[in-house]
């Protein structure tokens, strides 16, 4: 496992985690109950925030699956 990751948003409701240099799946968040318009990495810490049509954020942290 890389330090390289990059995350996606999707209108299934998910934010998904891949390896950059493997293209592997590695996290799905899947709180969200509408499309996830908005994610994106904290600059300094290992957080993700998402952002939905439900018109909820959410702040997820990748190194224990949870928001």
């Amino acid at each position: 496992m890389t330090s390289a990751k990059f995350v996606t948003c999707s209108d299934d409701g998910t934010a998904r985690v891949f390896d950059f240099a493997t293209s592997k799946l590695e996290l799905i968040f899947k709180e969200h109950n509408s499309a996830v318009t908005a994610c994106d990495w904290h600059p300094f810490q290992s957080l993700i925030v998402t952002g939905s049509k439900d018109c909820s954020i959410r702040i997820w942290d990748p190194r224990n699956n949870t928001s």
